[in-house]
């Protein structure tokens, strides 16, 4: 029995790295929203009339802020992969050390 239970925790903690190490689908899409809009200042760049330039304007100003919200999800992200990763080795070995004082006792 302790051994069922040691390999369901290990495929949890296995799912739960593959689902940390992928980016979050807000963050996914944000960072598409930023190629879009780089795309798109870039093919302003070369135009001179008003419409454009000011378009190239609310772009780099849309881009900035859109960088800044990826920065702050990244941030929140990693750090909460961090966070999870370290709780998997504590929960491990106090799994492992429950094992062992079940099995003491028998």
């Amino acid at each position: 029995m302790p051994d069922k239970a040691i390999d369901l925790v290990d495929e949890a903690a296995s799912a739960l790295r593959l689902a940390q190490e992928s980016k979050p689908d807000e963050l996914e899409a944000l960072e598409r929203e930023i190629m879009t809009l780089q795309i798109e200042l870039e093919s302003l760049k070369n135009e001179v009339d008003v419409f454009s330039v000011e378009r190239r304007t609310k772009v780099e100003e849309e881009l900035r802020v859109k960088r800044e919200e990826a920065q702050e999800l990244t941030a929140i992200w990693q750090n909460g992969t961090i966070h999870c990763f370290n709780q998997i080795p504590c929960a491990l070995i106090q799994l492992q050390s429950g094992q062992d004082s079940i099995g003491s006792r028998i």
